[in-house]
């Protein structure tokens, strides 16, 4: 018994630290300018379920509701199967099935659905071409990049992405800085487009530049395509009919895409002008369609037959043990954290060592930012890259006299741009395990996509996202003054 409590807590050892830390150290008298600590009990424990909680929960919930009924692959294979039948244009159907599943399912489950997929596909072009190497090598990191780049085009895609609603709504409540679903997918969509369609170019040049450029396949080529093209078809139809719950899923799924988009538009409110102001949020929303799959039953309560029981599409019991609630825990430590650095002025201290930013013109200042957290984040968690940045890049957008949202909203995509290394995030770590790619190929094609996405970001930050969120010199003046009225 002895035994089995001590493995226990040595595997669970990270998730106690992060429980620990800011609901306990946090109250105490840790600083001695400070006798009474950081932060009050009663402060630091509601951040562990505040509204962005919900959010990330009900998105959680929903994303396992998609990988129970298997509507997944059959998205999946259904793009596959009609993409065409060239490896280039295998690869592009991937890659897009990919990042779209990464949207609205956290990037880890993403990859692990598509890994078997994208194997199952080397292995039939190896039946006529014994380069498998290399084509190994390209189809694994197509996956894992493909799964990091949809992870960073939607608000529910990466805890990143939920933390900076959860940041902003705590730090800007009362001003016109908000954050909802529908402004940051327009501009962290064409972002992820954008920076898709380069990392396609570029694995074609790294390992398929000949086929790239070829007019017309050879013999043995056309051969592979055709039978790669009836395979994916056969595994789409075997398949089969969608079930009741499949379609139950995928409409529940409709649903939730549009009520996130339409509840409130940047300069209008939408359906939630029938409730309350500021009643209705993406959280309830979230909440709303993930915990319908829980009481909704799996099969057809209308057919014929007698001996018809209720079932829910999603067990409870089910959920809770597929739910990551270190996951949910460790947002909470951030928001804890974050508050903290602010409370204590440790961001105002290190806002005066990033001085040197305050004298740089906007643009300049915005790709520092960008690759320093691009290149921060590839040792080190993407969330708690937003948590020590985002109180750091208020202090100095403040000192600095521009909008924060110049420097937290490139930041907040930027800490996504884990390519290089294995450990910089799961997908990553999980086609590494394959043992088809080495961690210097991995570090060669990496850094490549690093720098299209400072740059891609760096475009959308100095184009399209001020007109999305309104940011002008007059509404930065009328920002800057509500912050210091509040402060």
């Amino acid at each position: 018994m002895n035994a089995s409590i001590i493995t226990w807590l040595k595997q669970r050892w990270r998730l106690l630290l992060v429980i620990l830390t800011p609901l306990i150290l946090l109250p105490l008298p840790i600083i001695i300018n400070n006798p009474a600590g950081v932060l009050t009990a009663e402060v630091v424990a509601p951040h562990y379920f505040k509204d962005i909680i919900a959010l990330f929960f009900g998105s959680m919930a929903f994303g396992y509701a998609v990988e129970s009924v298997n509507l997944h692959r059959r998205i999946a294979l259904f793009v596959l199967s009609w993409v065409g039948t060239g490896t280039k244009w295998i690869m592009a159907g991937l890659m897009g099935a990919t990042a779209f599943l990464s949207m609205w399912m956290n990037n880890t489950a993403s990859t692990s659905i598509m890994l078997p997929v994208a194997l199952a596909i080397v292995d039939e072009l190896n039946v006529y071409n014994k380069n498998s190497l290399d084509r190994r090598q390209r189809f694994l990191l197509a996956i894992a990049y493909s799964s990091s780049i949809g992870g960073l085009s939607s608000l529910v895609g990466t805890t990143p992405n939920i933390y900076l609603k959860g940041f902003i709504d705590s730090k800007y409540n009362g001003t016109n800085f908000r954050i909802n679903f529908l402004n940051f997918l327009l501009f962290a969509l064409p972002v992820g487009i954008l920076m898709l369609i380069f990392c396609w170019l570029w694995l074609q040049l790294c390992y398929n530049r000949k086929e790239l450029f070829q007019c017309r396949p050879s013999v043995e080529t056309r051969k592979s395509q055709v039978k790669l093209k009836a395979l994916l078809t056969k595994q789409y139809r075997d398949l089969g009919r969608p079930k009741w719950s499949e379609l139950i899923v995928g409409i529940i799924f409709i649903i939730l895409i549009v009520l996130w988009v339409t509840r409130e538009f940047s300069d209008t409110t939408g359906w939630s002008m029938i409730f309350k102001r500021d009643h209705i949020s993406d959280g309830t929303v979230a909440m709303f369609c993930g915990i319908l799959p829980l009481i909704l039953p799996d099969s057809n309560p209308f057919n014929r037959r007698n001996d018809w029981k209720y079932e829910p599409i999603v067990k409870w019991t089910s959920l809770v043990q597929n739910i990551s609630w270190g996951a949910i825990i460790l947002l909470g430590a951030g928001l804890s954290l974050a508050s903290a650095f602010q409370t204590s002025m440790l961001s105002e201290s290190v806002a005066k060592a990033l001085g040197f930013i305050s004298n740089m013109p906007q643009a300049a200042a915005i790709i520092i930012i960008v690759v320093i957290s691009g290149f921060f984040t590839e040792v080190t968690s993407n969330l708690s890259t937003a948590t020590i940045f985002f109180p750091v890049l208020d202090s100095v957008a403040t000192s600095s006299g521009i909008h924060p949202a110049f420097l937290i909203l490139p930041c907040t995509l930027a800490v996504s741009l884990a390519f290089m290394l294995p450990i910089a995030t799961p997908p990553n770590a999980i086609v590494f395990a394959s043992g088809a790619i080495r961690v210097i190929d991995m570090i060669k094609t990496g850094i490549v996509m690093n720098l299209i996405g400072f740059l891609v970001i760096f475009l959308a930050a100095n184009t399209w996202m001020p007109k999305i969120f309104d940011l002008n010199d007059q509404t930065t003046a009328i920002f800057l003054n509500m912050t210091t009225r509040t402060i």
